[in-house]
């Protein structure tokens, strides 16, 4: 990738990101939204990605959380993994992300 350009940014979405501070209360949220108690890390192929927001789901229901990244610049390409990590404990294997 260019170091000149702005990284891109993708969006995804998980459940099961553990405790929120608030606590989800199973309404859907469209201000102050919940924010995960323990640290979140993102890999992208194996290399660390940053995290620009992870919480709650804006408009979705509750336990829904949102994960914004920033595509490493030396991430490879092609078809890579991309692991998500809460509080020590991994996502399962097989989600993939495309890179170009």
């Amino acid at each position: 990738m260019n170091a000149g350009l702005a990284q891109p940014a993708v969006t995804f979405y998980a459940t099961g990101i553990g405790v929120t501070s608030p606590r989800v209360d199973g309404q859907t949220y469209q201000n102050s939204f919940p924010k995960p108690t323990l640290p979140v890390v993102v890999g992208v192929g194996g290399v660390g990605a940053q995290v620009l927001y992870a919480g709650q789901a804006p408009y979705l229901v509750s336990g829904v959380a949102q994960i914004n990244i920033t595509i490493p610049s030396d991430a490879p390409t092609g078809i890579i993994p991309l692991t998500l990590l809460v509080g020590g404990v991994f996502s399962p294997v097989g989600v993939t992300i495309a890179v170009k």
